[in-house]
């Protein structure tokens, strides 16, 4: 007889079995937090890296455990592990981070017009699709076989655990020494630092490098928020009122003639440029536009930077949200680390939006345009808020050395003296 062929022994099994629950185990810890520098600098999301671990666990379960489990339950544990590869390779296929799908560099643009990029994720989307297919089927005669009584009590315990992890697991946590949103905002930023949490690499939401379950990003813009619905402008400051439009304008780097009619207009610094900034609302967005009239330029160094939640915190000096010449947004944070020798340092955190827009283009002069959720920003109608907003724009020092000196253009605000704004009211 070969030697292959031959019958696993339940020794064997049982090793490959609890191998599996062991890296599973190891992984799921990972994207706990329990090994937080395991996951600094990581691309995948922590959802992904416990679906990951899932997959060994649920593997090596179903290794050890076959024989001695009914056939529905079996059953059930296969069907969840088509659904968790479905899962993953949808991510890969479709997900923020498609930038480290790599293929070999070969291209195949005489058949399909593809990259090796492309090709990629084109396999992971039709893996996706299929695996998919599968599960639903797998899921579907599962159900088929159960009795009425028996689907319904399955329902009501998903539903049960879907409102645990919805509204029990993710709660902001309660510390007695923490007296208010700004210590609160302080003991976040640290911690999240100390854990790795902000060493997230590419585009990704940071939200989502966070478990669910102790998700600092989310507990971050929670107490951000609170602080800037109860903030009040200086005494004698002037506060422009940003009106609320039932019509929102089409984010797309061009000042249609109506889109803005009725639009705050502000006009930038110098004056001589004419340069002018229109800002309206439809009560969920802000909705930004910057008429730059004096640049007509196309250089990868222009850009817009508009700066909000000025000095909001000892702990938080700014978020923005800065449109780059390519019409690309990218959301950012600046805070303030509390040291332990009492020294303190300062922190940007990136990707801090989901739901941003922006667009420019140049037809006979440069057009910025952006679109902010109210709530992710942490805007609340009738509330003012500390803004800044500056253009930088290109130099012939610039094209040389563009990091080392991209000049302001055109600006409102300073953060010494910031442009105060309200929605509404």
């Amino acid at each position: 007889m070969d030697q292959f062929d031959r019958t696993v022994t339940p020794q064997e099994r049982n090793i490959a079995g609890y191998s599996s629950l062991a890296v599973g185990a190891f992984i799921i810890a990972i994207s706990a937090g329990l090994v937080p520098q395991a996951l600094a600098g990581e691309h995948a999301p922590v959802w992904v890296i416990f679906a990951a671990g899932s997959v060994f666990v649920l593997a090596g379960v179903n290794i050890v455990l076959r024989e001695r489990l009914p056939v529905l339950a079996t059953e059930l544990l296969a069907n969840v592990l088509w659904t968790l590869l479905a899962a993953i390779a949808a991510w890969a296929a479709w997900g923020d981070d498609q930038g480290e799908i790599h293929g070999s560099g070969i291209t195949l643009a005489w058949l399909f017009n593809f990259d090796g990029q492309a090709m990629g994720r084109f396999v992971f989307a039709a893996s996706a699709i299929l695996v998919a297919t599968i599960a639903a089927a797998c899921w579907w005669r599962s159900f088929a076989k159960l009795g009425w009584r028996m689907r319904a009590g399955i329902f009501l315990a998903l539903a049960l655990a879907a409102g645990t992890l919805a509204i029990v697991i993710p709660a902001e946590p309660f510390w007695p020494d923490v007296h208010d949103d700004h210590e609160r905002l302080a003991r976040y930023a640290l911690l999240s630092g100390e854990q790795g949490w902000y060493q997230r690499k590419k585009s990704a939401s940071a939200s989502w490098y966070h478990p669910y379950w102790r998700n600092y990003e989310h507990w971050i813009q929670a107490a951000r928020s609170r602080l800037a619905a109860i903030r009040s402008a200086p005494e004698g400051a002037k506060v422009h009122t940003i009106p609320i439009s039932a019509k929102s304008p089409v984010i797309d780097g061009n000042l249609g003639a109506d889109e803005w009619h009725g639009a705050l207009r502000i006009t930038l610094e110098p004056q001589w440029r004419g340069c002018s900034v229109l800002l309206q609302s439809d009560g969920r967005h802000l909705f930004l536009a910057a008429d730059v009239t004096d640049n007509a330029s196309e250089t990868p160094y222009d850009r817009l930077d508009f700066r909000f939640h000025l000095a909001l915190s000892p702990w938080l000096e700014d978020e923005s949200a800065v449109i780059h010449s390519d019409g690309k947004v990218q959301t950012l944070r600046t805070l303030r680390l509390r040291g332990e020798s009492g020294k303190s340092e300062w922190r940007t955190d990136a990707h801090i939006f989901e739901q941003v827009h922006g667009a420019t283009a140049v037809q006979g002069h440069r057009v910025y345009e952006l679109e902010l959720d109210l709530v992710e920003a942490g805007i609340k109608v009738g509330a003012p808020f500390a803004a800044r907003l500056e253009i930088q724009g290109e130099s012939s020092l610039a094209q040389k050395k563009p990091f080392r000196s991209r000049p302001k253009f055109a600006w409102t605000g300073t953060v010494s003296s910031p442009l105060w704004l309200r929605i509404g009211g």
